[in-house]
């Protein structure tokens, strides 16, 4: 899924300062799947940045999304039982 960011006023790329960027929803199926946009592509140049890392992706990477912590589970005490 691609979704056509419609600011154009300002660049955008860092890298090129172009001004046609998409972001990138990884499909259900795929193994690096979260339910958001998790990479960003400049048309122009071509350069992929992940959306957690921010760094350039190569032509097979993908974004991980990153595994959140949980907390740990407190038990809730109840006195009057």
């Amino acid at each position: 899924m691609f979704v056509l960011m419609t600011d154009f006023s300002k660049k955008i790329c860092e890298k090129c300062g172009g001004t046609e960027i998409i972001q990138v929803e990884y499909p259900y199926d795929h193994p690096e799947h979260y339910d958001g946009i998790s990479e960003t592509v400049c048309m122009t140049c071509t350069v992929r940045i992940g959306r957690w890392s921010g760094k350039e992706l190569g032509i097979e990477e993908y974004e991980k999304y990153p595994v959140r912590r949980k907390r740990p589970f407190k038990k809730k005490v109840n006195p009057d039982f």
